[in-house]
């Protein structure tokens, strides 16, 4: 297996790579599919994370996927952190569960429920 290793600053609290050279990495690539990563969301905010060089790291990334993903479990929903990275039509959800008054809003791609396996929802 083969990876891409994009320069730039090491983030030990989150394991992220930052910087300006992060972005001059990624601009050459594209991707079909991406996943990222948040601290929070809300429907008024969006996904969310606390530092704002990370967000504009994701941000750019999330141009550069054909398909975008954001892995939320349910500890992070109806939070918000201090920077919007994107709003929850940019992206499909992993997570273990949204509430009800998400429905219509959030693309929910798999749902894990504790009591039964992984399911595909509605798209």
């Amino acid at each position: 297996m083969q990876g891409i290793s994009a320069r730039g600053q090491f983030k030990s609290v989150t394991a992220a790579i930052i910087g300006e050279e992060v972005m001059e990495s990624l601009a050459k690539y594209h991707f079909t599919k991406g996943f990222r990563g948040t601290n929070g969301a809300e429907i008024s905010a969006g996904f969310t994370i606390p530092e704002i060089r990370e967000a504009k790291i994701k941000q750019f990334s999330m141009r550069q996927y054909q398909e975008c993903y954001v892995l939320c479990d349910s500890s992070k929903i109806d939070r918000v952190s201090f920077v919007t990275f994107a709003g929850f039509e940019e992206a499909r959800v992993i997570t273990i569960g949204f509430p009800m008054k998400y429905t219509g809003i959030v693309t929910i791609l798999f749902e894990f429920r504790r009591t039964t396996k992984w399911y595909h929802s509605t798209m």
